[in-house]
């Protein structure tokens, strides 16, 4: 567009149309059950590592936010310990934001990582069973990262509109 000889972009609302969105869906749902179907032998060899490698539950599962504000829970290997967030206190002094921004929790080499976690972490084994969230329509392959509740609370104004999006495995 011009107004008054000088050039203006416009940009479309970032909405997919009903056609896309369904090609999306039905790409996401193809890709992911195949990849399933297909990852099954690594997901029962690292199910088996698992357990051997420290007591509790094989998955991890979070509540994160999804689109529409909408939470679900979010599958992933099991790489801490099984009481990992409960002890989340005890490390609060190793988190590398604690002078920065301390709405975020990171921990460089994190004690609660367990051996096989920090393997499973490195080639991002620990993100496949999101594969399973995206079968159940939370998930997409391909949108912005969900983020957990605590983070999700730091969002506001305008950063809202990525809710709008179903998260994706991939951003």
């Amino acid at each position: 567009h011009t107004a008054e000889g000088l050039p203006l972009i416009g940009l479309p609302a970032l909405r997919l149309s009903r056609s896309s969105r369904v090609m999306k869906r039905t790409m996401d749902l193809v890709l992911s059950i195949t990849g399933l179907i297909l990852l099954s032998p690594l997901f029962l060899a690292v199910a088996v590592w698992i357990k051997l490698d420290s007591r509790g539950q094989v998955f991890f599962r979070q509540l994160r936010m999804g689109s529409g504000d909408q939470t679900f829970e979010i599958f992933k290997f099991r790489t801490m310990l099984a009481d990992a967030d409960k002890r989340k206190g005890e490390y609060a002094a190793l988190n590398k934001h604690v002078d920065g921004d301390s709405r975020m929790f990171k921990i460089p080499k994190d004690p609660r990582v367990t051996r096989g976690g920090k393997i499973l972490r490195r080639f991002s084994v620990d993100e496949l069973p999101q594969l399973i969230n995206v079968v159940r329509g939370e998930m997409s392959l391909v949108g912005p990262r969900p983020l957990i509740l605590e983070e999700d609370l730091h969002v506001v104004d305008w950063r809202r509109q990525r809710l709008n999006l179903k998260p994706g495995i991939t951003g």
